[in-house]
């Protein structure tokens, strides 16, 4: 693979890459503890809490990396106007839609701090964390470090962003180790099999990671492919290595579930992950993770409004939809 060849339009702080590419750049080579990574896609919406909170946390220490997957809206547009001379914060554009993973992916390449944190467009960091966060990171170094993050409506997220500078008593509500990281909750002695094999056991938007692992795990092209697949990665890179695991009980991020999203379709959803499990995954944690993957989807309908027609129909979809390699 060739290296890529940069050329710099200094009147609009533009790079573009040989692959079309472009990207607001920093002139500064200070290297960051932490860059917070956020793939964005048609989140124009959502591009204002974006900026008020991103200028809540950046700092000499933390810095953010921002891509657009080639949104249909104005989301590059009004990050890149507004970041376009703020040292801290990079904001690129893919030159074709990639995918939420593939944008992600992509985003862990240009990381040049030692650490990172991966947030969608409609995740935010904590107020309040970030300080707490540092002093993890500076006094007990680790390679994965699992902290609580809390799913959160809208209405709740502003309140956080625009409101009061502590995280609500409401938040605390939203914490549950079925549907959200919860540090204390992970059983470290099991911790990798539980991630490779439990989708959902771990959300990225609670997980720091060493940056330069993403170098080092294994690399899954499949399009099927999501959040699940770097904690199976981890999982296998551990199988010959020894990674240093710390859980730490703060809550630094919240999320939403954007309506209509790859992770709200529950049978899309069933259907990339059985095809994902079925392909790529690693032999020790194959059958574990395909029937955990099931049996996940067959609470979530046991807890839905869905009649059982409705039911069987969505998971014959799924299945006849599964792809073999």
């Amino acid at each position: 693979m060739t290296k890529a060849k940069y050329q710099l339009n200094v009147k609009k702080n533009v790079l573009q890459n040989d692959e079309g590419d472009l990207s607001l750049v920093s002139t500064t080579n200070k290297l960051k503890k932490l860059e917070v990574l956020i793939p964005v896609y048609n989140q124009e919406f959502y591009c204002s809490r974006i900026i008020k909170n991103i200028e809540s946390y950046i700092s000499s220490e933390i810095g953010v990396l921002i891509q657009d997957d080639c949104s249909t809206d104005g989301t590059f547009e009004i990050l890149s106007n507004h970041f376009q001379n703020h040292e801290s914060v990079k904001v690129f554009k893919t030159k074709k839609n990639i995918g939420p993973n593939g944008n992600f992916m992509s985003l862990t390449e240009r990381v040049t701090s030692e650490y990172l944190l991966g947030l969608g467009g409609d995740d935010f960091i904590i107020q309040g964390s970030i300080r707490q966060l540092l002093v993890a990171l500076n006094s007990d170094p680790f390679d994965i470090g699992i902290f609580n993050c809390v799913r959160a409506d809208i209405y709740t997220i502003d309140h956080i962003i625009f409101g009061a500078a502590k995280p609500s008593e409401k938040l605390n509500v939203h914490i549950t180790n079925k549907s959200i990281t919860n540090a204390t909750e992970l059983n470290t002695n099991n911790f990798f099999t539980q991630i490779a094999t439990m989708p959902g056991a771990l959300w990225l938007q609670g997980v720091v990671i060493r940056a330069k692992l993403f170098k080092l795990i294994p690399k899954m092209e499949s399009s099927n492919v999501d959040d699940w697949g770097i904690c199976h990665n981890l999982a296998v890179y551990n199988l010959d290595h020894s990674l240093t695991v710390k859980t730490y009980d703060f809550i630094i991020s919240a999320l939403t579930i954007t309506p209509n999203s790859r992770g709200s379709q529950w049978d899309e959803q069933l259907r990339r992950q059985l095809s994902a499990v079925v392909n790529d995954w690693h032999p020790l944690f194959r059958k574990d993770a395909f029937y955990n993957v099931i049996l996940k989807k067959i609470t979530q309908l046991h807890n839905s409004n869905l009649s059982i027609e409705e039911e069987l129909f969505n998971i014959k979809n799924s299945f006849s939809k599964i792809e073999l390699n």
